[in-house]
């Protein structure tokens, strides 16, 4: 959809204390962007022109900052990870929060665990701000502005607001330190009828994207994890 030229700073600090682990990061990335849609690009354009917090992402020196806190007990046996985040991004383009929490517990070479995790878009107003209808009706009608302009004004809320919350159970089998198998089975429902985490669901073969009809999505998951 688009294509990045990021400078990024981050900054991270971490405290450890027997078998608590303390973690905080703060990021900040200046991007200049520059959509590959023609549509979206003119469309954005135009709402950049009354507002940067009204383009998609501003095309230059646009502001994305991230804070992110963890907390990390491991005894050898119990295991327990929480995370918080937040990402506020200059546009139309999501702001979100989230967290987990993971619990687990070591049998020898098993670790079954057990997630809670919860995302939230945290910018759905400006996504049905008004200005946007004020600045589509004041453009010629039919015009190619005022189409890439409606373009952003109906996909913006489909593709970025977000909200759900899932559930996982799953098992770890550590054949050595540098090889895991992973076994996951996760549910992910209070979606509200938004897109969530499946922006590229599409079951027609259209170019528009499908928000998936059911609230309640299973997914599982079987992977093998290798560090060299």
């Amino acid at each position: 959809m688009s294509q990045f030229d990021a400078q990024i700073l981050v900054a991270a600090f971490e405290l450890s204390y027997n078998d608590w682990t303390l973690g905080l990061r703060k990021s900040n990335m200046q991007v200049d962007v520059l959509l590959q849609n023609e549509v979206l690009r003119r469309g954005s354009s135009i709402l950049e022109q009354t507002a940067s917090s009204l383009s998609i992402l501003p095309a230059e020196n646009a502001d994305i900052e991230g804070s992110n806190l963890s907390l990390r007990y491991d005894d050898g046996a119990l295991l327990i990870l929480g995370e918080m985040s937040y990402f506020d991004l200059e546009g139309l383009f999501v702001d979100t929060d989230s967290f987990y929490l993971t619990t687990g517990y070591r049998f020898g070479q098993w670790l079954p665990h057990i997630t809670y995790a919860r995302l939230n878009s945290t910018d759905d107003d400006i996504r049905r701000a008004p200005r946007i209808e004020t600045i589509k009706n004041n453009l010629p009608a039919g015009s190619a502005d005022q189409i890439a302009v409606a373009t952003v004004q109906s996909l913006a809320p489909i593709l970025w607001n977000q909200e759900s919350t899932s559930y996982a159970i799953g098992v770890n089998y550590f054949f050595s330190p540098q090889v895991v198998g992973k076994l996951e089975a996760k549910m992910v429902t209070d979606r509200n009828g938004t897109i969530s985490q499946f922006q590229n669901a599409n079951t027609s073969g259209a170019s528009a994207p499908v928000i998936p009809d059911d609230n309640r999505i299973l997914i599982y998951g079987l992977s093998v994890d290798v560090v060299f």
